[in-house]
């Protein structure tokens, strides 16, 4: 036996083959047929409505569909899902680039700095580039 959500799923499924296929279902009848709490009969009619199963005429009521809106609305998903990943990754690029910008921004900055200082030792009378530096050096 299996758990109380996958028999209700099988007994929804079972009910709409049961009638003629054009027939409306209602779900509020189902919560009680199945002895489950009614948001779990809205939960499993949801999926079947995204998956192609069901097509909704009227609040509380769906017409059964079939199987044959699976194949598709697998497609579907999994599209969104690569258009999901696709979206990740680029906002990760993104994110990436805005850092290494960020990085070459600072380094540019600190080499503005040095080259300023060293315009600056330049003008000073004092600064010659082969100034000789006295080391003492101790015994």
């Amino acid at each position: 036996m299996g758990s109380r959500l996958s028999v209700t799923s099988k007994g929804v499924i079972q009910i709409p083959l049961d009638m003629q296929s054009s027939s409306a279902t209602q779900r509020p009848t189902y919560s009680v047929d199945f002895e489950v709490e009614r948001r779990r009969i809205y939960d499993i009619v949801n999926v079947f409505e995204s998956i192609g199963v069901l097509a909704r005429k009227a609040k509380n009521q769906y017409s059964w569909k079939g199987f044959k809106g699976i194949p598709r609305a697998l497609k579907e998903l999994k599209m969104c899902l690569e258009k999901e990943k696709t979206k990740e990754l680029l906002k990760e690029r993104d994110e990436m680039l805005k850092q290494k910008e960020e990085e070459l921004e600072t380094r540019s900055k600190e080499q503005e700095k040095l080259q300023m200082e060293l315009k600056k030792l330049q003008k000073m009378k004092e600064f010659r580039p082969t100034m000789l530096f006295p080391i003492a050096q101790s015994l």
